[in-house]
């Protein structure tokens, strides 16, 4: 039980961020208490499923069956994306300035708010996560170039890929026909179709590189193109185990099979 409540400590503050948007969020339903103005209904709503939510997701018990069973551990923190933080501080803002009469006082207080709301949060722009993007797909430049390559030499037939861990979330973004040997999720709790994609993933992660092997498993699980990080030695044997060299990115060197 320990374990969870760490857990649940963790997840919170991982949901909460280093901004004080949560707290501004609890001024908020404090005021929805002690304020009279607004509808009864709507701030009722507000209160009991705000309140009701926290509850759940910090009682220990509940929150061990939506780790279990619905969810998942590693990701607990997205449940209080649940919390209605945006629709109440919005909410209340409102209420104050319907509350104002004076129209000097009421754009006083818009800008208020706007501070308030700015000096609480985090620019996104600022998180690491977040990069401009350098087409309407708001993939990987490099993304699109390689799948460009391996459909332009397909010609519109059979195409199955092995890539990097790195491209694995992108890949069927751009293009759903093209097939993957394994998933994102395959990297992250080890999830497989086939036993041999298992293996596939197992030598294209392995620390010793061995060209033979990878050619080997990646025919086993069907795989007609493979791509490689510029920084992989088996780029320089590959061809050795009928693949050929079709074509590279920035990082990343393409390779088609031979025997098909």
């Amino acid at each position: 039980m320990h374990e969870i409540i760490q857990h649940i400590k963790s997840s919170f503050l991982m949901y909460k961020g280093e901004g004080c948007i949560f707290y501004l969020f609890l001024i908020s339903l404090l005021l929805l208490i002690i304020m009279r103005k607004g509808r009864r209904r709507e701030k009722d709503f507000f209160l009991l499923y705000s309140i009701g939510i926290l509850i759940i997701y910090a009682c220990p018990l509940t929150a061990k069956i939506i780790m279990d069973y619905c969810i998942g551990r590693d990701v607990y923190w997205r449940m209080f994306w649940l919390l209605p933080i945006v629709l109440v501080i919005a909410y209340v803002f409102t209420l104050i300035f319907s509350q104002i009469k004076q129209s000097f006082l009421k754009g006083i207080w818009i800008v208020v708010a706007v501070v308030l709301i700015g000096i609480c949060g985090n620019s996104m722009y600022h998180n690491e996560l977040f990069k401009n993007t350098t087409n309407y797909y708001k993939l990987p430049q490099e993304v699109i170039e390689i799948c460009d390559i391996v459909l332009d030499d397909a010609e519109g037939g059979y195409i199955k890929m092995v890539v990097p861990n790195s491209l694995t979330s992108y890949i069927r973004q751009y293009n759903g026909s093209i097939k993957l040997a394994y998933g994102r999720e395959t990297e992250k709790d080890g999830q497989v179709d086939t036993p041999e994609a298992g293996i596939l993933y197992d030598v294209m992660n392995n620390s010793f590189e061995d060209p033979a092997a990878l050619a080997e498993s990646s025919k086993m699980v069907k795989c007609n193109y493979i791509v490689l990080r510029r920084t992989s030695t088996i780029s320089e044997s590959i061809s050795d185990y009928s693949f050929e060299y079709l074509n590279e990115t920035e990082n990343y060197i393409i390779f088609r099979e031979t025997e098909i």
